[in-house]
């Protein structure tokens, strides 16, 4: 200390005694400094922790559960963070508003848990995004029918209850009036206009009075949620309405603003974010601060938990115009040396308000990342250098701690029991067993179901029975997934509408298709970048038609009907089960045969080839078992079926009316259909 505030101090005084007054505790990772400093506190008495003061350097989520270990209550800091989720409504909210639409974007406004969109109107928005990757299509409208029903239905089931509660013995749920009917309409649309609606092009920027409603949306739904969850003004709900509310405030009079302001304006309002109102400091005999600044009383023990280098960064940048600019105006922005002098000597605080002891809390690795120390470190190291000291008695690994079962630092001390040997691990098991009945028949069956079950019975329990899954963000359709879905509504368009009268009208009413249906089911195709990506797959699909297009008319076959439900019984598994398909396309010979189709996007035709030809095609099996047990098949007619590889343009059938294009196949449909149902 005394060499850090003058380099001439009496070397006789500094001669470098092992007192342990000043220490630098390196630990392996914050898991091992924790478990150092929540013993060293509860080695001590209450009398002698009121005489400490901790520096919390770093969040303590880790420090206060070693605390709690130890019966010790905890410091309860956490990091300031600008992405908790309740601060990202009004970011997400403003980004919507922009052409073209991000559905990512979008999904993750649906999925927040605690967001302006009611949460079972956000599940059939999420449904309709995963059906469709885009807004304003044939899910998305569904999704709004069924958000209008299920608004009237909560209503008079509030109504219901109300009554019950009131006495009234009828509390049976009566159809809804006229006036409650467009008042679901109401508010399904507002969803729509709001989630929906007009957008914006980003350089020509958006109107002050839509973005005054968009805000003005984010702080009336928050508001109702503050009222529901009973949450006060400290909460981040509130911080983020008075967020929204500074928008609406910097956007009067602004008239048109173009995005990169409205993003300027967000960065400004939110700032560094907010702490975690959740962790809170509970009561402890000692003092806790946040920065070492704030250290201005002499305290005997003080202890730098987080002794690492902050690597802060300047918070505002001034330009050379801007600062021309500012002085112009008569402003002018002190050099950044005065902002490093005060933090250099906020920093030196706690060592010159030490009076015993100072010890820092240094973790080499967090988040599995290594760390540099402090700054202020090498200050210490180059005041010991200059009297000639050696600073490696100062340094302690915490690991070096604990010797023979005594633990020992800074005049505390504590004996330790070798924890018992873990015990051993169960061997893993290849079955689960589960008392008969527990897992229930499912009400109905796929062939993706039953597909699933056969591959991994764990898989589709876990699925299907307990219902698990991950989030509806995170199940938007994308890639191959969302390009087949594409490709099967642009075809079932083509040949439902009005059937395409040769491969040339088929492919050019898939051009025109492609850029309708773009929007509503590939969307992020239309984000920027991409635009190339999007002139290819157009390509790719457009020939992709037309090809299949020649393919149909050269076998002689005709188109009677696409995406058709197939439903029948199922007997199997100890019970009846309604057995679900969808043929993406059925048709007939002039013989009377009928050629069931089913297209797949993708780059690997491999392994749909390998299927057929080892006889294991087993969706193909269920669509052919279907159309003959529901009757659609012509008295004496056959069934064939095959895969349109839509990517490849390849046509992967056994059937013998592609002649020399047909593929040798190891059992029949029928074989393999009765191998699936013994499978099950």
């Amino acid at each position: 200390r005394a060499a850090l505030l003058s380099g001439d101090a009496p070397k006789e005084k500094a001669a470098g005694k092992k007192d342990d007054s000043l220490l630098l505790l390196e630990a392996e990772d914050e898991w091992q400094a924790a478990e150092s400093l929540a013993l060293w506190l509860a080695s001590g008495s209450k009398e002698s922790n009121e005489d400490v003061v901790i520096i919390a350097g770093s969040d303590t989520e880790i420090l206060d559960d070693a605390l709690r270990r130890q019966g010790l209550p905890g410091l309860g800091v956490s990091p300031v963070s600008r992405w908790r989720l309740a601060l990202q409504i009004l970011p997400l909210t403003l980004a919507n508003a922009w052409e073209p639409i991000d559905v990512q974007r979008l999904a993750e406004l649906l999925a927040m848990p605690a967001g302006p969109v009611p949460r079972y109107a956000a599940g059939f928005l999420l449904k309709a995004l995963n059906e469709e990757p885009g807004i304003g299509g044939k899910a998305w409208k569904q999704a709004l029918e069924e958000i209008a029903a299920e608004y009237a239905r909560r209503k008079l089931e509030r109504q219901a209850k109300k009554n019950c509660v009131q006495g009234e013995e009828d509390s049976s749920l009566p159809e809804p009036t006229a006036e409650l009917l467009r008042e679901a309409q109401d508010f399904a649309g507002g969803l729509d206009a709001m989630l929906a609606g007009k957008r914006y092009p980003p350089e020509e920027g958006i109107p002050e009075e839509s973005l005054r409603e968009r805000c003005q949306w984010v702080i009336e739904r928050l508001a109702l949620l503050m009222g529901m969850d009973n949450t006060g003004a400290g909460s981040l709900p509130g911080e983020a309405i008075a967020q929204a509310r500074e928008v609406q405030s910097l956007a009067a009079g602004k008239k048109t603003l173009p995005r990169i302001l409205v993003d300027r304006m967000l960065d400004a309002v939110i700032g560094v974010g907010r702490a975690n109102p959740e962790k809170t400091q509970q009561a402890a005999p000692w003092t806790v601060l946040t920065h070492p600044g704030q250290m201005v009383n002499p305290a005997g023990t003080v202890i730098w938990w987080g002794f690492a280098d902050p690597s802060s960064l300047a918070e505002d940048y001034w330009s050379l115009k801007e600062r021309e600019l500012l002085q112009k105006h008569g402003v002018n922005l002190e050099d950044g040396h005065w902002q490093r002098q005060r933090e250099a000597l906020a920093w030196r605080r706690p060592l010159l308000c030490a009076r015993e002891r100072l010890m820092l809390f240094f973790p080499k690795q967090k988040n599995g990342e290594e760390q540099a120390r402090h700054p202020l470190w090498d200050e210490i190291i180059s005041a010991a250098e200059a009297l000639k000291l050696d600073a490696s008695g100062i340094i302690r690994p915490c690991g070096d701690l604990c010797k023979d079962g005594s633990w020992n630092l800074a005049g505390r001390s504590a004996s330790l029991v070798p924890a018992s040997p873990p015990e051993a691990e169960p061997p893993v098991a290849v079955s689960w067993s589960v008392p008969s009945g527990l897992i229930k028949l499912p009400r109905s069956l796929s062939f993706s179901q039953m597909n699933s079950y056969i591959g991994c019975p764990m898989n589709w329990t876990i699925k299907y029975h307990a219902g698990l899954k991950g989030m509806d963000a995170l199940s938007l359709s994308s890639g191959n997934q969302m390009i087949g879905k594409l490709c099967h509504r642009i075809i079932y368009e083509i040949y439902t509408a009005a059937p395409a009268a040769g491969a040339a009208d088929a492919a050019r009413k898939a051009d025109s298709l492609y850029e309708e249906l773009l929007p509503s089911m590939a969307s992020e195709l239309l984000l920027e970048g991409r635009e190339l990506e999007r002139r290819r797959l157009k390509t790719g699909i457009v020939r992709a038609v037309e090809d299949l297009a020649e393919k149909i008319i050269s076998v002689g076959l005709t188109v009677e009907k696409s995406e058709e439900e197939l439903k029948q019984d199922l007997k199997a598994g100890g019970g009846i089960i309604p057995f679900v398909g969808y043929a993406d396309l059925v048709l007939k010979t002039s013989s009377g045969d009928t050629f069931i189709l089913d297209m797949k996007w993708s780059a690997y035709g491999k392994y749909r080839k390998e299927e057929v030809e080892n006889g294991d095609a087993l969706q193909l099996a269920a669509y052919a078992w279907l159309l003959k047990s529901t009757g659609a098949v012509t008295a004496g007619g056959n069934v064939h079926a095959a895969y349109y590889m839509l990517a490849r343009r390849e046509l992967l059938s056994d059937s013998p009316l592609l002649g020399k294009e047909a593929l040798p196949s190891a059992r029949s449909l029928d074989e393999i259909w009765s191998s699936g149902i013994r499978a099950w």
